[in-house]
């Protein structure tokens, strides 16, 4: 992140601001930093829900978290980086008017990508509850992951799923 340069930043949201990084063995990731007044009991509990269920589902359409960490007033979650961004670029463009158009191929990888991922959470009791284009990010093949569930709901049954019992 270059120190959380922002020559860096990828995007940014209520809570967090989302940077480009580099691992020590040369991976490319985001990191989603924590914005400073979110770092509230709510927040902090948001957090520590995304990390409890991102840890413990894996999907080929969800986005796979690789580290987060929780110091004092640094609360950050790396994830994989996705080349070609999230899907409000290529609907509603950026603020220097870049927008492409997706032929119809991608738009049906992206479409069943993002129902087969939808499916996936439902099925493990998870509802996202913020699913929009901003939290659909693509890869250079056109392949979507879900992104962002700092507000989604669990609804499950402890006694038939404890893997997603989460601990404060």
């Amino acid at each position: 992140t270059r120190n959380f340069s922002e020559a860096n930043v990828i995007g940014e949201g209520g809570y967090s601001v989302v940077y480009r990084g580099q691992l020590r063995d040369g991976t490319m990731v985001a990191v989603k930093r924590l914005k400073k007044y979110y770092l509230t009991d709510k927040g902090k509990e948001d957090f520590s829900r995304e990390v409890g269920v991102m840890s413990t589902l894996r999907h080929v359409n969800l986005a796979k978290l690789l580290y987060y960490c929780r110091e004092e007033d640094e609360w950050i979650l790396v994830y994989e980086l996705m080349e070609n961004r999230s899907l409000n670029l290529y609907i509603f463009g950026e603020e220097n008017g870049f927008r492409s158009s997706l032929n119809w191929a991608q738009r049906l990888e992206i479409i069943g990508g993002v129902a087969v991922g939808v499916e996936f959470l439902h099925s493990k009791g998870v509802i996202h509850r913020d699913l929009n284009p901003g939290n659909i990010l693509v890869s250079d093949t056109w392949h979507p992951k879900i992104t962002d569930f700092a507000t989604m709901k669990l609804f499950i049954d402890e006694k038939t799923n404890p893997a997603l019992v989460l601990m404060p």
